[in-house]
Formats: C-alpha cells, sequence, structure tokens
C-alpha cells in the first residue's frame, strides 16, 4: 500500500500502523473500477479494501481481492501464516468483523489468535449492503 503523498503522507502512514496494531477491525472490500485500459480490453477491475479500527479507517486499493491484501494490512506473516508478535513481543490476538468471504474464513482457521466474527445479516439478506457493527464482547448486531 501506498500512503497518501504529500503533506498528509507521513500522517496516513501514522493511521496505517494504528490500525495495523489495532486488537479489533472491521474488513470488507469491493469491486472499484479504474478507468486505464488493461492490455486494450476496457476498464480495470481493483479492489477497494477498507479497515475499520476502534479509532482509525484505512482505505486500501490493490489489484488483488486475495488474502495477500487482508495479511499485509493484519501483520499476518505470508509464509506462516501467523500473526506477528504484539508491541509487548508476545503473541497477538486479532479479531476480524467482516462478512463470509472466503479470505476472512481462511484467515481464521490456520492464524493462531485471529478471531472472526461474522456479520449475519449479509448472509440471511444477500444482496443488501448492510454493515457490521459489533462489539466484541457480544454477539455480532449487525444492521
Amino acid at each position: 500500500m501506498r500512503a497518501g503523498r504529500g503533506a498528509a503522507g507521513p500522517l496516513a502512514e501514522a493511521v496505517t500502523e494504528r490500525s495495523r496494531g489495532s486488537w479489533h477491525l472491521h474488513a470488507d472490500e469491493t469491486t472499484w473500477r479504474v478507468f486505464a485500459p488493461r492490455d486494450g480490453d476496457g476498464p480495470a477491475k481493483w479492489w477497494l479494501w477498507v479497515f475499520i479500527g476502534p479509532d482509525t479507517v484505512v482505505f486500501v486499493m490493490d489489484p488483488s481481492r486475495s488474502g495477500a491484501v487482508l495479511a499485509r494490512h493484519a501483520g499476518i506473516d505470508e509464509q506462516t501464516g501467523q500473526l506477528a508478535d504484539g508491541e509487548d513481543g508476545g503473541p497477538r490476538r486479532l479479531v476480524i468483523s467482516s462478512d463470509f468471504y472466503a479470505v476472512y474464513q481462511a484467515a481464521g482457521n490456520k492464524t493462531d489468535g485471529l478471531v472472526n466474527l461474522f456479520c449475519w445479516a449479509q448472509y440471511a439478506e444477500p444482496g443488501i449492503m448492510r454493515t457490521c457493527l459489533v462489539e466484541a464482547v457480544a454477539l455480532p448486531l449487525c444492521g
């Protein structure tokens, strides 16, 4: 990810680093058409990812919808599939609130210390855009 350029660059980098260290992230991704031809066949389809922490919001534009984007932002080592150590050197814990997209499920299944909180409203009512608001100590409340 490239942080903003110019005067806002250092601030964008600081917000991104704070988000990466969060214990709880809401995560989602959606298609984003980039109006630059790709091999002459029209607009390219990229992905706009959002990671919302307790006091941060980070948007990431990436040509991929793969788990590598989540791994880079959440601090999951792509080789081991495990979370990077916490600031205190001990094991890090992370809660991810998301829809049922396979990338989030796979991360929760293979990454020690990562807990998934899924938004059931998206599963129960496909096609309806909803925002999940989840309290970490309660059952997911979506809507």
